[in-house]
């Protein structure tokens, strides 16, 4: 069996993904198409613990561009996982805003907003640095 792969520009797959579900007026469809848009044009962000923290080390794949904005996927340690905003500084820091979750021992964990600092070269592995307001 094989499968025809095409390449789609990010925004075409967007706007025929929404045009599609007004079409079948499916909220829940919406909202999956949605969340998988996101996720497929997004970068990965793997937490090396359940929660973050200063001092927590963090990987980064797919980093934004000084002075831009990203969305990002989060996977923590325990295999939980949420969405976050990445803004990355002309410092070269990165502001996580992090959405509330839970984790897989059914901890609850709010909102939060974190400031990053690169730990190699390579802009690859970061660590937190303090939790911001």
């Amino acid at each position: 069996m094989t499968t025809d792969c095409v390449v789609v520009e990010p925004g075409a797959l967007k706007r025929y993904a929404m045009s599609t579900c007004r079409a079948a007026q499916s909220p829940f469809l919406t909202q999956c198409i949605r969340e998988y848009v996101a996720m497929a044009h997004s970068m990965q962000v793997h937490v090396a613990d359940s929660h973050l923290y200063p001092g927590c080390a963090v990987r980064i794949a797919g980093l934004p561009a000084p002075d831009h904005e990203a969305v990002a996927t989060v996977e923590f340690a325990d295999g939980s996982g949420t969405q976050a905003t990445c803004h990355r500084l002309p410092t070269d820091e990165i502001e996580l805003m992090v959405e509330g979750y839970t984790t897989l021992k059914r901890h609850p964990v709010n909102a939060r907003h974190w400031l990053l600092l690169p730990v190699d070269a390579n802009r690859e592995t970061w660590c937190v640095k303090r939790r911001l307001p």
